[in-house]
């Protein structure tokens, strides 16, 4: 069963982009200042809020201003142009026929046309993600790292169980469909705006276990070896060789088996508010968890309440003459440049730049070179780097820094900072997310519609855009070392064994040349 719509939304933002764009910069406002010309003043754009606005007029002039405003349109090659016309006419359609689904599903594809973590829906659409994949076919989806695509895991009396699937089976066909095409084809729209290749061939692999609830697949596999199956009687190890044919039907499950396997998890709120862990393991091998660079309370306050935590934390392992260390920033939400910038300092052997940061600025229609103290809440024009400086307590040990595709934003700036000194190593199954701009700008649109997206930029010491992803979907903080995505790995992952966390510690065992 072959679903065409979905196939053709999945290459829209690709077909777009290779559409031929006469004046594809025209009005971008995608190009820096020079950072020794002074501009008169910095002011913030008055553009943002279009909710009494007819959906046509609304999306106009929304598209107008995200086209100029937004921070990376030129450096992802965004086909503003093709964009407009395109969901221009979809959205004035359904305005024509006061269709409303309609105009928010225009809207929420128009936004996935944009790879920036940062640009997001703001409120939550439940209704349509109900409808599009509120169904589950009760399995996770893993690509190991020779290509093939396996059942990773398998829900207990779930629809892919009952059809016969099992865990490790290698998947062949999906709806009469190569693998491969059916992941192009997978429906990513209500998932999260991925960033870079990476992160969304991990959105696919999920988006494609739902559908619509009590819609059919029908798979094609190949069994695993009895011996790469865990977990089953020699009764259910007895398929026979050769390709097998499996008819799952999707079932609602409230979007818990999504959770089924996940390479790159979300912390939970309780994670969340321990801000940080740390602990001496095995070994004499420091652990450290940075779960955010961020005061809960008031976003607006430096986070005492990680950095201090983190400086006592490196006291303790110095004290206790700790030469090796997990530095865990799977899943840091981010959070406060300046926090990072400090917190990397504990690690640095000399100065470096942290960033350097260009914003929109209203009253030039460009992205001048800005600063800002964001704890004071001021904001000026001029190229005033954000600097690391090594500070005590320092930690001179070897470090092994994991990272996720749920590292995001000032989690990023972390491992990128400490990553590059001699002494640290990044590591992991994939790299971080890869959005990493600043200043988010709230849109609002009729029906409740709203979003928001950066108008800042990080630029590295020589001005240019870093960790952000580009027009090739390549960006983020890679790993130095990619722990294997062996059948093996990837078995042990999902009965609950934390893989990377011990592929850094015995690394880093290897290491010490005790």
């Amino acid at each position: 069963m072959k679903r065409p719509p979905v196939i053709i939304i999945a290459i829209l933002c690709i077909a777009l982009s290779v559409v031929p764009m006469f004046a594809q910069n025209e009005g971008s406002g995608n190009g820096d200042s020079n950072p020794g010309v002074a501009n008169a003043e910095l002011s913030f754009p008055d553009e943002g809020d279009y909710s009494e606005l007819s959906w046509g007029a609304a999306f106009f002039a929304m598209h107008d201003f995200f086209s100029r405003a937004y921070a990376f349109g030129d450096w992802k090659q965004i086909p503003w142009n093709s964009m407009a016309s395109y969901f221009g006419q979809k959205i004035m359609a359904a305005q024509a026929e006061k269709d409303r689904n309609s105009y928010r599903i225009a809207m929420v594809e128009y936004l996935k046309c944009i790879p920036d973590g940062h640009v997001k829906m703001t409120d939550s659409l439940d209704d349509l993600k109900e409808r599009f994949i509120g169904g589950s076919y009760g399995l996770g989806l893993a690509e190991l790292d020779d290509g093939s695509i396996v059942v990773a895991a398998i829900k207990p009396e779930g629809p892919a169980a009952k059809a016969g699937l099992r865990q490790g089976a290698r998947i062949v066909t999906w709806n009469g469909v190569s693998i491969e095409n059916a992941l192009v084809a997978a429906d990513t729209r209500w998932f999260k705006n991925a960033a870079t290749k990476e992160d969304l061939a991990l959105l696919r692999l999920q988006a494609l276990t739902r559908s619509p609830v009590g819609r059919q697949a029908v798979v094609e596999f190949i069994a695993a070896p009895a011996e790469d199956r865990p977990n089953e009687d020699e009764t259910l190890a007895k398929e026979p060789p050769g390709t097998l044919t499996a008819t799952m039907t999707a079932r609602s499950d409230n979007f818990a088996d999504i959770a089924l396997f996940d390479l790159a998890p979300i912390p939970t709120m309780e994670e969340l508010l321990k801000n940080v862990e740390w602990r001496i393991m095995d070994g004499n091998i420091g652990y450290l968890r940075i779960y955010h660079v961020i005061h809960f309370d008031d976003y607006a306050q430096y986070p005492t309440e990680v950095t201090e935590i983190v400086a006592q934390a490196l006291e303790a392992f110095n004290a206790a003459g700790v030469n090796s260390l997990i530095l865990d920033l799977r899943g840091n939400r981010g959070g406060s440049d300046q926090a990072a910038a400090d917190i990397s300092g504990h690690f640095a052997k000399e100065s470096s730049i942290y960033e350097r940061t260009a914003w929109y600025n209203a009253s030039s229609g460009r992205f001048d070179y800005a600063h800002s103290d964001l704890f004071g809440q001021t904001f000026e024009l001029g190229d005033e780097p954000l600097w690391v400086e090594p500070r005590q307590p320092h930690f001179w040990g070897n470090i092994a820094v994991l990272v996720n595709p749920a590292t995001i934003s000032s989690g990023e700036g972390l491992a990128m900072a400490i990553g590059r000194q001699p002494n640290a190593t990044v590591m992991g199954f994939y790299g971080t997310h890869g959005s990493f701009g600043l200043v988010f700008w709230p849109i609002a649109m009729p029906e409740g519609i709203s979003f928001q997206f950066p108008i800042g930029r990080s630029l590295d010491a020589h001005g240019v855009i870093q960790i952000d992803s580009d027009a090739s979907g390549m960006g983020g903080v890679q790993p130095e070392i990619r722990i294997p995505r062996t059948w093996q790995n990837i078995a042990a992952y999902a009965s609950g064994k934390d893989v990377e966390l011990e592929f850094a510690r015995d690394w880093l065992l290897n290491q010490d040349p005790r």
